[in-house]
């Protein structure tokens, strides 16, 4: 938040935390409201429920392949440097 003046504050982000229940929901709709008022950039964080480690370790390995496959991707799109 900015302090523009000494009765003013200026929201410039509003960060909501979501895990897809009812009240989540109507928070995140608020926040939505908030953010047209002021408008403020809008971040959502979805929020998982405890889980078995496993399954952690599971969607960790899959997120590590997912960005090293993207990385990839974009190395093999570069140009190569003439030297």
């Amino acid at each position: 938040m900015d302090e523009n003046s000494s009765n003013s504050i200026s929201v410039k982000r509003i960060l909501v935390a979501t895990d897809g229940s009812a009240s989540s929901i109507r928070a995140a709709n608020f926040a939505i409201h908030l953010c047209k008022l002021e408008k403020a950039e809008l971040v959502i964080m979805h929020v998982l429920p405890d889980i078995k480690k496993e399954v952690l370790l599971v969607y960790a390995q899959n997120m590590a392949i997912c960005k090293w496959y993207q990385l990839s991707c974009k190395l093999r799109q570069m140009k190569p440097i003439n030297g």
